[in-house]
């Protein structure tokens, strides 16, 4: 899982990137600095929010 102090130090890019969390969790980085929780059920991916208003553990329940 990934920790508060991994998320805080993933700095933005000039695209939008996805960090691997687990079981079909990600968290995706866009150029702006603002982080979302992604999740991919099925397939299908969706949205679960936007860090740090959902943190690691919330978003893992």
């Amino acid at each position: 899982m990934l920790t508060a102090k991994q998320i805080e130090a993933l700095a933005p890019r000039e695209r939008s990137y996805r960090v691997a969390d687990s079981r079909g969790l990600s968290l995706r980085v866009d150029p702006s600095g603002a982080k979302y929780w992604i999740a991919t059920v099925a397939r299908k991916t969706r949205s679960l929010g936007r860090w740090p208003d959902i943190s690691a553990v919330d978003v893992a329940r």
